[in-house]
């Protein structure tokens, strides 16, 4: 059997922490054990109650027997199972003994222990709790609260759960029937609760262990959602219970604030600069309850505007001599005020201003937003009074305009649940006044608010918008946020997801274009609408699922939307140039699928190009108008911009009406020509192009010519062809062309593009050398006898080409070989090789260079070329140099297993040719000279007279 716990609580210290015992100590646990047993426990005391009743306490012998006595009821209640009304109050009235009392102060942590073990805060709120709300018959409630004063003393004891006890309380008390309704005894014992009351919370503020303010804050925050229930008794004693707190602050308004939580510096912060917590809404409550029917409400409501009105007139008087310690405040205005100070007045009018002159400004936007919430038609205020209660606090909107995301967020969840007419007027030119102030900070919040922009914006914003002077102000900022591009963030919270602004604003801009509200300011503002939503199309193209998720979510629940961020923005487009009266561009786009192009990232480049070649049939302003505007946002170089901005761009500049803007285009197009991006360079290259279609800016286009020959090695074959087209264009406008020395290196960087991979590009290079060569004078045509001659094996074995043709010709011509002349003229390709080879045989060797790396050229009519040229090549080098043979037929053995059959049979004869030992002859073409006359006269007779 378990041995028994001493039967008095000082023994249980001594033995759990060995505390060292004095003779007359332990004379006393020896009289005390031998009258335990014999002492009769009575009623519901048992053994249960001795259970755990262990804990410190530094000074135990300075216990009087009181406190004694109320540990071990104490024990014996929290240990019991059935308790009467007597016992409950016993055990309140010991925890008041315990905690309150003289002895109190000798305890250490020791009690707070033993409060926290046996839940004593707990176990109050159960008798709270099960105290009857119809009547008031016990003095339970009055105990408990005096017993949580008391506790209220031992600090850690109440931490974390005087909000549980708090409700409790007022629970308790507020719900009771209205005092007509109770017995005179009632009444008697209802004063005294409420008075206990009110000590316990003045006692809680004004010994918080941390800072008065933020309990009375607390307490607050408690108290005024009973201000605003039905019953007229509950807000009687809410209303009374806040005037109390508020007589208290009032006071006390020199009370110094602390730094919270045990802080480094524990010097007095200023009273007069810190915001009271609650104030505001405070006042805005108390005023809406001074309109209630009930007197005992109404005049509470209006002594605790008058303590409230004490403070804050006080707090600013400290608050300017801190500033200013010489400040002098006006007389007549300090006599106004010490007057009011002590006479209050029932006018709410007056009462109103005097609040706003001295509240603080984030106090008063609390004002306004406790006078929007007080307008729902679900509220018990008085909706006029609300109403002219924002109204009179906005008279001074300024100082409230650091605080316009607040209030723009209470209108938008509020709105909604305001029914009656004149209300929302109210709301209506709040609004409108905060937008006049702060058309951004409106904008944004509104965004935010809903980025969806469900029915309750669209409210807002027709609001706005139906305003002549503010729908342009609405519309700039819009607009200000569909240019930029939206971040690529994914985090879940809107304030985080600044991705959100502009895809909300396209939403916003897509529902205003809608409600035939404001189409003057939408036609006033097309062309920057119709360039900002362009570029949203491009950029919401780009977006995954993730990094809209906010925007596919909330799409999701509503069918009758876009179901996805493009498909919003296109739907405002089409939207916008229906609002313009520009139809059939919308038409136009929709029959070349144009508006399903944007749907995609990888096709959106194509349905900016659609959209922007029926842009041409605009009126020739308008395009004029989007073109300068393209021209500003290239100029400012924006790398998510540029693309589609650029595509938009080269397809306006083919417009005829356009032409006298190309001097100020040229030089932004050319310098777009030499950026990083290779899709940039061929949008660039079209620029340049269309450009050389006018006729005045052919000689423009000299300034050019360096850029453009580096531009021939461009990796993007666009690029290539509009620098060919360039250097042609530049080279027929080129002053002294022949001699320019420019012409060399022309010439130099023209040869390797004869073997590009782009027709187009090969076409172009060879006939823009075959003009080089036909205009080169002086001493620039013996310098490029070289570069001519060097060109003749490309321009022969692309003799499939026609350029390659003519080229050729003109090479000839210019080297003054008439033979090969006339062979390129007849395309006779296997003479052409035989006449190269047999003209200058010293240039075998360079000949055979250039014509290896045509081995392994993709074109089969090439390689099959190069073979049967290298073949001609063997058979000179064969009988001087036999060693070369072998060198050649190593080459051409890869060929054996060409997939071309041609290609592979022509490779086998040719080597096998290369390696027959080539047979001596006594017969040489000098013994047939002297017959060839006599054969030529044979078989040519002379005609006939």
């Amino acid at each position: 059997m378990a041995e028994r716990p001493p039967s008095r609580p000082r023994v249980a210290w001594e033995q759990e922490y060995g505390c060292p015992r004095r003779a007359s100590q332990e004379q006393d646990r020896v009289a005390e054990e031998s009258s335990s047993a014999s002492r009769p426990l009575e009623g519901f005391e048992s053994q249960a109650w001795r259970r755990g009743a262990r804990f410190s306490i530094s000074s135990w012998s300075e216990l009087s027997r009181e406190d004694e006595e109320a540990l071990d009821f104490i024990q014996a209640f929290v240990g019991g199972r059935e308790q009467q009304e007597a016992q409950k109050l016993k055990f309140l009235a010991s925890i008041g003994t315990l905690c309150g009392g003289s002895s109190a102060k000798t305890l250490s942590w020791g009690l707070e222990v033993f409060c926290c073990r046996h839940e004593l805060a707990e176990h109050i709120e159960v008798l709270l709790e099960e105290e009857p709300l119809e009547r008031l018959g016990t003095a339970v409630r009055q105990q408990a609260m005096l017993a949580i004063t008391a506790m209220s003393a031992v600090e850690p004891v109440l931490e974390g759960k005087k909000s549980s006890l708090l409700h409790a309380c007022f629970k308790s008390v507020f719900l009771l029937p209205p005092r007509e309704d109770m017995e005179t005894v009632d009444m008697s014992l209802y004063s005294k609760t409420l008075d206990a009351m009110d000590n316990m919370l003045e006692v809680l503020v004004l010994k918080s262990a941390t800072s008065s303010l933020l309990e009375l804050q607390k307490i607050l925050q408690m108290l005024l959602p009973f201000t605003k229930t039905e019953r007229a008794a509950v807000r009687e004693r809410a209303v009374g219970r806040i005037g109390r707190l508020s007589k208290l602050l009032a006071n006390y308004s020199s009370l110094e604030v602390w730094h919270p939580f045990g802080g480094v510096d524990e010097s007095p912060a200023c009273y007069g600069k810190i915001p009271v917590p609650m104030l505001g809404q405070l006042v805005g409550c108390l005023i809406l309850c001074c309109a209630y029917e009930d007197a005992e409400t109404k005049g509470g409501a209006l002594d605790a505007l008058h303590c409230l009105f004490r403070f804050v007139v006080q707090r600013k008087r400290r608050a300017m001599l801190q500033d200013d310690p010489e400040y002098v405040e006006p007389q007549k205005e300090r006599e106004a005020d010490n007057e009011l100070c002590l006479s209050w007045t029932s006018n709410m009018s007056v009462i109103m201003r005097l609040f706003v002159k001295n509240l603080q400004p984030s106090e008063r936007t609390d004002v306004i937003v406790t006078a929007i919430e007080g307008m729902r038609n679900c509220s018990t205020y008085n909706t006029e009074v609300a109403s002219h209660m924002l109204t009179m606090f906005l008279l001074d909107a300024f100082s409230v305009l650091e605080d316009v995301p607040r209030i723009i967020r209470c209108l938008y969840r509020n709105v909604k649940y305001v029914r009656e007419l004149s209300a929302r007027v109210t709301l209506n030119k709040t609004l409108c006044q905060l937008a006049c102030l702060e058309p951004s900070e409106v904008t944004m919040s509104l965004l935010y608010c809903s980025p969806l922009c469900n029915s309750t914006a669209v409210s807002m914003w027709k609001v706005l918008m139906d305003k002549p002077m503010l729908a342009p102000d609405m519309l700039r900022e819009l607009l200000s946020l569909l240019e930029e591009r939206p971040l690529r963030k994914q985090s879940s919270s809107d304030r985080d997801n600044n991705c959100i602004l502009p895809l909300a604003a396209t939403r916003a801009l897509c529902e205003i274009i809608r409600e035939p509200v404001c189409p003057e300011a939408v036609k006033a503002f097309f062309p920057q609408l119709f360039l900002a939503l362009l570029l949203q199309m491009v950029f919401t193209a780009e977006f995954s699922h993730q990094e809209a998720n906010i925007f596919l979510r909330e799409c999701q629940r509503d069918e009758s939307r876009p179901t996805s961020h493009v498909r919003c923005a296109v739907q405002a487009m089409k939207s916008l140039l229906r609002c313009a009266h520009y139809e059939t561009i919308a038409v136009a786009v929709e029959r070349k699928g144009g508006w399903d192009l944007f749907l995609h990232a990888d096709t959106s480049q194509k349905g900016v190009v659609v959209l922007a070649r029926a842009m041409r049939g605009a009126a020739s302003h308008l395009r004029r108008w989007i073109f300068r505007q393209l021209a500003r946002l290239l100029r400012r170089e924006d790398q998510f911009h540029q693309l589609p901005v650029m595509a938009f761009f080269v397809e306006l500049l083919e417009c005829p009406d356009l032409a006298d803007m190309d001097e100020e285009v040229l030089p932004l197009v050319q310098g777009y020509a030499q950026s990083e991006s290779l899709e940039m360079r061929r949008l660039a290259f079209r620029g340049l192009v269309a450009l050389l279609n006018r006729p005045k800016m052919k000689r423009r286009m000299q300034s050019l010519l360096p850029d453009s020959m580096e531009w021939l090695q461009d990796a993007c074959r666009e690029v290539r062809v509009g620098s060919l087209m360039l250097l042609r264009n530049i080279l027929s406008y080129l002053e002294q062309k022949g001699s320019n020395p420019i012409v060399l290196q022309l010439a130099e960087k023209l040869l390797p593009r004869f073997d590009d991979e782009d027709s187009r590009v090969r076409e172009l290079s060879m006939l823009l050398f075959k003009d080089l060569l036909e205009i080169v004078v002086g001493k620039n045509k013996r310098n490029l006898k070289q570069h001519a001659q060097r060109s003749l094996v490309p321009l022969f074995l692309h003799m499939s080409d026609k350029a390659s043709q003519e080229a050729l010709v003109s090479a000839a011509q210019f080297l003054k070989w008439e033979e090969l002349k006339q062979l390129a003229r007849r395309a006779e390709t296997w003479k052409i090789g035989e006449c190269v080879l047999l003209r200058d045989r010293s240039r075998a060797e360079q000949h055979l260079r250039q014509s290896l790396p045509y081995l392994e050229n993709p074109d089969a009519s090439l390689r099959e070329a190069a073979v049967r040229f290298i073949g001609l090549i063997g058979q000179q080098v064969k009988k001087r140099r036999k060693e070369k043979v072998q060198e050649l037929c190593t080459a051409l053995q890869p060929l054996e297993n060409d997939a071309e059959p041609l290609v592979r049979c022509l490779v086998s004869q040719t080597i096998m040719n290369l390696r027959v030992p080539r047979r001596t002859s006594r017969f040489h073409l000098g013994a047939l000279c002297p017959w060839l006359p006599r054969a030529w006269a044979r078989w040519h007779p002379p005609a006939r007279t």
